[in-house]
């Protein structure tokens, strides 16, 4: 019935907000910034006041915010949240680059480690993340590589992209069994997980009951 403005009035674009199931005073918030200009209003922030006051406790630059987040309910102070490096030009998308990654805290965002053993590099688009609520190491991303796709000798070249651009990888699942110190693409290697607007739509759900149902 009534609402009250609780602040990040500059982060413009919310992608997600984690809760703690024991204490709803403590937030974090996944922010993007501004869409077509630079802003320092973008990451990780965290509350411990129930939004009174904001700590921006996950940061990479003043281009490149925060798409997702997921919170370990059985232990909260473990979070990942994966950054998206791209920039909105009003006659252009220039989409993905390699500030684009995985970063998991264990101590409630104090501090950040980007996972990489196993996940791609390089030219890296928006990232989706989910993790099994029954097991909370195990952990999905869908992971848009906009990396150019390469073959093995002799075999055909694959299909050119939009307007004759080369080849990419497009959107890959990737699964870890070690709460992220290790990766594995789950998908096939010639298989599009997200052959459509994945800057828009790269999202990932794993069914709380089974941690082999996993939806894109």
């Amino acid at each position: 019935k009534t609402w009250t403005n609780m602040g990040l009035r500059d982060s413009h674009h919310i992608a997600r907000i984690a809760i703690h199931p024991a204490n709803p005073n403590v937030v974090y918030v996944a922010a993007m910034g501004h869409l077509y200009s630079e802003n320092p209003e973008r990451g990780v922030f965290k509350t411990t006041n129930g939004g009174t006051t904001w700590e921006k406790v996950l940061y990479v630059n003043e281009k490149n915010g925060v798409i997702d987040l997921v919170m370990n309910t059985k232990s909260p102070d473990v979070v990942y949240a994966a950054t998206y490096d791209k920039q909105r030009l009003p006659w252009q998308m220039v989409n993905g680059g390699p500030d684009s990654g995985i970063y998991k805290t264990t101590d409630g965002g104090k501090g950040w480690t980007r996972l990489r053993n196993g996940l791609p590099e390089g030219r890296i688009g928006r990232i989706g993340l989910d993790l099994f609520h029954g097991n909370p190491d195990i952990l999905y991303a869908v992971i848009e590589n906009q990396n150019p796709r390469t073959v093995a000798a002799g075999a055909p070249p694959p299909p050119p992209g939009r307007g004759g651009a080369p080849a990419t990888y497009g959107g890959q699942v990737y699964r870890s069994d070690n709460a992220g110190q290790s990766w594995t693409r789950m998908s096939a290697d010639d298989y599009n997980v997200s052959p459509k607007g994945p800057y828009y739509f790269s999202q990932i759900r794993v069914d709380p009951g089974n941690d082999q149902h996993v939806l894109v």
